[in-house]
């Protein structure tokens, strides 16, 4: 057993700590826009589709799949499932990925995800801006100002980061 499943981060930082919830979002929802963004032009490193290729259930898939329209949701899970494997064997320059994205697309779970990742991290921004100075141990007597500066240079230096996300 590791480190981490020993109850060592409890302790730093138990869950009942808001900021573990916020921080928690800001991954989700940072996950989630990354996988739009593969989508719908791809990330530095990564070609767009790369996901569909290697056949990762984003959001995106999830709501195509999960979703409205002619055919049920096992006959949308098939479609998907066969376009990953096209995908695969052609690689993020055949016609299999860019047919997929269009779908997600045309059927709104692009921008459906899209907001969900976008809410998520709006969620995570109200709850760092929201004033947890009961949640550090008080500061000593010569240090309170220093600590109270550094306290709030890291909530700045978390919504900007947020704010970065969401651009």
């Amino acid at each position: 057993a590791g480190w981490a499943r020993d109850g060592f981060e409890k302790r730093l930082l138990p869950e009942s700590n808001p900021l573990v919830g916020a921080a928690e979002k800001l991954g989700l929802g940072f996950q989630i826009l990354d996988d739009v963004k593969n989508l719908t032009g791809g990330i530095a490193g990564k070609k767009r589709g790369d996901d569909i290729v290697e056949g990762k259930k984003s959001l995106p898939v999830v709501l195509f799949v999960n979703g409205e329209g002619e055919s049920g949701r096992e006959t949308r899970a098939a479609f998907v499932m066969d376009y990953f494997e096209k995908a695969k064997a052609e690689g993020t320059e055949g016609q299999a990925a860019a047919e997929l994205i269009a779908r997600l697309e045309k059927t709104g779970a692009l921008a459906g995800a899209e907001a969900e990742g976008r809410r998520i991290l709006d969620e995570a921004e109200l709850a760092l801006s929201a004033d947890y100075a009961a949640d550090f141990p008080p500061p000593a007597a010569s240090g309170a100002a220093e600590t109270e500066s550094s306290v709030a240079e890291a909530r700045r230096l978390l919504s900007s980061f947020v704010g970065m996300l969401v651009r």
